[in-house]
């Protein structure tokens, strides 16, 4: 009796094992297409096979996470009723800017804020009744400048001083006779 093994028993093997991974595998290329993926995250790898990023639901409420391959987070999109943030975040995870829409039917506001190590630096708002608004904060998040456009369309300079208290303020006046 002969021990070994039986090179048409092997061949069918293979040939078997072949046909499952091609009917398992027999996808076109753009046959990843779906109608609807549901995940609570998504991995994103390097060419290494290293986490470079992660796409998850967000931990403040409604809306998405971005974290960097260490898990820190690096932005956020938050949907909540009525206002809508978009926060960008530095190395440290304190936010450094962040882009909001507050909607109060029928209008629309926006606003831009820069943060300085999690502290705000700087704000560009628009203003329901008179147009918009720059503000500029020192280093303990206390506004100390001022620059925007009153109901009358004029612009007006707002000082603090370094705790946030009114310190000097001059509106624009108009011309007369609309010359220099």
């Amino acid at each position: 009796m002969k021990k070994g093994i039986d090179i048409k028993s092997l061949i069918i093997g293979v040939l078997v094992t072949a046909l499952v991974f091609t009917i398992i595998g027999a996808r076109g290329k753009n046959s990843a297409n779906f109608d609807t993926i549901t995940a609570k995250a998504i991995r994103i790898v390097n060419q290494k096979g290293k986490v470079a990023a992660i796409l998850a639901s967000s931990s403040k409420g409604n809306g998405l996470e971005i974290r960097n391959g260490k898990g820190k987070i690096m932005a956020d999109l938050i949907n909540r009723p009525s206002v809508t943030t978009l926060t960008l975040y530095s190395g440290e995870e304190k936010p450094a800017c962040q882009l909001v829409s507050f909607l109060e039917e029928p209008r629309l506001y926006g606003a831009l804020f820069i943060f300085n190590h999690g502290k705000i630096a700087a704000a560009l708002q628009s203003l329901e009744a008179s147009g918009g608004m720059l503000g500029i904060y020192n280093q303990h998040g206390k506004q100390v400048a001022r620059f925007r456009s009153n109901k009358n369309g004029d612009g007006v300079i707002g000082l603090f001083d370094r705790y946030g208290n009114p310190g000097w303020a001059m509106k624009v006046s108009p011309i007369e006779g609309g010359k220099e």
